[in-house]
């Protein structure tokens, strides 16, 4: 009987050892290798002033929980109040709610930026004003495709990733694992793999099975050689362990 595969899961924070915990339940063997950290803006002040001085809008784009978060310590709800706001997913709309915020519009399934760009409440936008809260580096394509359909898009960046280095027990445990199976939470996340590992580790961690919540990121994981790519139905974590589940570990 072949050993069950190390699984590496790459998500932030919480939720990631939240998944972590949700595969040690099934009784896998897990490493929790997020290889970024989450942090706010320097200066929550001028961040939340900024953000004041763009309301109103005709609707507002969180891309992520952690941008949920951020909202929530840098404006009240009353300020917000009736705004509508798109999600990626049903767990960030949750928390939307939790938090007083919405009306709140999420795709099913798949979370991804053309998921949610197929929204009603996103189709005619034409001179509408959008705000986009979201990380520097991420979803850019919702703000070319709103502009594209007419809309004038706001973005504030809320949070940053900041690397994180590897550390030397997260690479024995690498080395030591028999099989692999890496669950990718983001562009970003598959980037610091790819910079972080090493040649050799990277080069065993993109021949053996990856699953990836989007079309465009499995289409950049092939890109940058990974020949095991398996695409899940979203990024929630019972879609990520479906796809888990399903993926063959041996070549």
């Amino acid at each position: 009987m072949n050993p069950e595969p190390l699984v590496i899961v790459t998500r932030i924070g919480e939720e990631g050892r939240r998944l972590c915990d949700r595969v040690l339940a099934q009784g896998g063997a897990v490493l929790h290798l997020p290889l970024l950290r989450l942090e706010g803006p320097s200066d929550p002040d001028q961040t939340g002033a900024a953000l004041r001085s763009m309301l109103p809008v005709d609707g507002l784009i969180v891309t992520s929980r952690e941008g949920l978060r951020q909202l929530a310590r840098l404006l009240e709800p009353t300020e917000l109040e009736g705004i509508p706001l798109v999600v990626p997913g049903g767990g960030t709309a949750s928390l939307a709610e939790e938090l007083g915020l919405g009306p709140v519009f999420a795709p099913t399934g798949a979370g991804d930026s053309e998921a949610m760009l197929r929204l009603p409440c996103l189709r005619e936008v034409a001179a509408q004003r959008w705000l986009i809260l979201a990380a520097p580096d991420g979803r850019r394509l919702l703000d070319q495709a709103l502009a594209d359909r007419g809309a004038r898009v706001l973005r504030a960046d809320v949070y940053q990733r900041v690397p994180v280095a590897l550390e030397s027990s997260q690479a024995r445990c690498i080395d030591d694992a028999t099989q692999l199976v890496t669950l990718v939470a983001s562009g970003s996340a598959l980037e610091r793999l790819r910079e972080s590992l090493g040649p050799a580790r990277w080069d065993r961690l993109r021949q053996s099975p990856m699953v990836l919540p989007s079309r465009r990121l499995l289409d950049r994981a092939r890109v940058l050689g990974c020949t095991r790519a398996f695409l899940s139905r979203g990024a929630d974590d019972a879609s990520m362990l479906e796809a888990l589940a399903s993926c063959p570990t041996e070549s």
